[in-house]
């Protein structure tokens, strides 16, 4: 019997764009939840990622992106296939986790950010 290879493990997770998609759009979904309205959430949300998501010169065009995404990534006619289903998949997990903490709007949206920034920070991405 023929042995296989094993890769060594690098201790870093690459976070797929759909995934990082779906956390931010989680994390503005939990800052609407608190003071914020839609505009304002996308707007927080891409100040503190930065190019890492939406990639523009322009906060107020990655806001719209980040507000497109999240609309469709919500409903059912947001589209079809494997990344939107993926996406979907993990933006509604990123709530039922995050839910699950008890923590007020901010903080959760903070914490769901960290996620994406420390995976990147640590990949050197």
């Amino acid at each position: 019997m023929a042995k296989r290879k094993i890769a060594k493990k690098s201790g870093v997770i690459k976070m797929s764009m759909a995934f990082k998609k779906a956390v931010a759009a989680a994390a503005m979904s939990k800052l609407m939840e608190g003071i914020h309205n839609e505009e304002s959430a996308a707007r927080s949300v891409i100040t503190q990622v930065g190019d890492l998501i939406f990639p523009t010169k322009k906060i107020k065009d990655a806001a719209e992106a980040l507000i497109k995404f999240r609309h469709g990534v919500r409903s059912e006619e947001g589209g079809k296939g494997k990344i939107v289903s993926l996406a979907r998949f993990h933006y509604f997990h990123c709530l039922l986790l995050i839910n699950s903490h008890r923590l007020g709007p901010k903080q959760s949206a903070d914490l769901l950010l960290k996620t994406v920034l420390t995976g990147v920070r640590k990949s050197g991405k």
